[in-house]
């Protein structure tokens, strides 16, 4: 039976009920097309609503995230400005301290110049009564008296003094280098007076001195190295001073110590030692070692500062220390003024020269059979040395195949060296 297509409207013998509807094969086939076509644009919108969704909540959370940042920032900028504003009021604080310190010692200083030049004056005024009175002493004694026929007649009497007394001179305030400090002196007296600012310096109340000070070269490493310092109380009063130390490399780094004592009490017109030791790292930069030192009176007062000693400045430079290093293949027999000697060539890597005990020792030969040599004297080696002879009286000739070094001695700065190490060496022996 003959059916008609309900899309093309054409009559088909083999056909498909498809969604209540009758297709025949070619349009069926179109039709699921269709389907899929719709189905796969429909997936495809939902995957990018779904992308559009993903990318709204990420720029969302990238903006929240933003925001929290901005305002960390700010957080950290206001403590940091309020940091900077704290201690800016410190520094203006401690500045304004320092100008009223300051203003008062001015002010003492200007009332103890009053006080001394009314002292003066007074002197002034007291010595120049006494060579007045001093002067009319001798005027009397130039006045003769003598009876002539009974009349009273004085000779000299209208005689001039020898002395012109100069007129009184009213008391005027000069002016002087010192501004708003008068000068309270006589116009005729010609009198040199310096202030505290023109003065020569005043024997100070602390001193500090060096009796034993530092060498003027020290090795990387070197041990047990220290100064001693004395400082004197030269005021009539006990003072209780501190004794404030810094040590610094070449590349103003710090170097521990240890001052004794760092607090004393000195007695008026004593003195008292401080002993500072330290030791120095091997990994130490090579250059100026600075010392630096200085007394301080642990006290407080109104209107001065504590008395304090100048600054003591010592210095020294550090060395890389003595450092042997062997030259393989240099070990060989020589005989000099019939002796047999054992000839060993060495290179010396330090900046520090030194010098090698006589009990330093080689041992050589086979391994399991080794046959001793000292160095029997001192050996003195330089800094940088490139080319170091080090010979040794040996026993007999034989086959080297090992070298074992025991090396004593002390660098050129006072550091104590030693080198104990092993060569492994095959040579025949020979001669030069």
């Amino acid at each position: 039976m003959a059916r008609r297509c309900d899309r093309c409207r054409v009559e088909y013998e083999t056909g498909v009920d498809y969604g209540g509807k009758d297709y025949c094969m070619t349009c069926y086939v179109r039709v699921k097309q269709e389907e899929e076509i719709k189905i796969r644009k429909e997936r495809e919108a939902q995957e990018k609503r779904e992308m559009l969704k993903e990318k709204y909540i990420r720029e969302q959370l990238e903006k929240e995230m933003r925001e929290r940042e901005a305002a960390r920032k700010s957080t950290i900028l206001g403590e940091q400005e309020a940091a900077y504003r704290r201690q800016l009021e410190r520094y203006q604080h401690e500045q304004h301290r320092k100008e009223e310190e300051e203003k008062r010692r001015q002010e003492i200083m200007h009332e103890r110049m009053l006080q001394e030049m009314q002292l003066f004056q007074q002197r002034a005024q007291q010595k120049r009564q006494e060579e007045e009175e001093e002067e009319k002493k001798k005027h009397d004694w130039d006045v003769k008296t003598s009876v002539v026929y009974g009349e009273e007649k004085k000779e000299g009497a209208l005689k001039k003094p020898r002395r012109q007394f100069a007129e009184e001179v009213p008391f005027q305030l000069k002016k002087t280098s010192m501004p708003g400090v008068p000068l309270n002196l006589p116009e005729r007296e010609e009198v040199e007076v310096r202030y505290s600012s023109d003065f020569e310096e005043l024997p100070a109340e602390i001193l500090l001195d060096v009796r034993k000070s530092l060498p003027v070269s020290l090795s990387c490493g070197q041990k047990k190295n220290s100064v001693i310092l004395v400082g004197k109380n030269n005021s009539p009063n006990a003072l209780t001073v501190d004794l404030r130390c810094q040590i610094y490399d070449s590349k103003q780094k710090e170097v521990p110590f240890k001052a004794e004592p760092e607090h004393c009490a000195i007695a008026g017109g004593s003195a008292a030692d401080f002993t500072i030791r330290f030791d120095l790292p091997d990994e130490i930069p090579t250059g100026v070692l600075t010392l630096t030192a200085q007394l301080k009176e642990n006290a407080v007062y109104v209107g001065r500062e504590a008395a304090k000693s100048k600054e003591v400045v010592i210095t020294t430079k550090i060395k890389t220390p003595l450092s042997l290093e062997y030259k393989k293949g240099s070990a060989c027999f020589a005989e000099e003024e019939g002796k047999l000697l054992l000839q060993l060539e060495f290179s010396n890597r330090g900046e520090s020269g030194g010098t090698l005990n006589e009990n330093s020792s080689v041992s050589y030969g086979k391994a399991g059979s080794l046959e001793k040599a000292l160095l029997g004297q001192k050996a003195k080696i330089k800094g940088r040395q490139r080319k170091v002879i080090l010979k040794f009286p040996a026993q007999k000739k034989c086959e080297i195949e090992v070298l074992s070094f025991e090396f004593f001695g002390v660098d050129s700065n006072g550091k104590p060296y030693r080198m104990v190490k092993n060569v492994k060496e095959r040579q025949a022996p020979g001669e030069i």
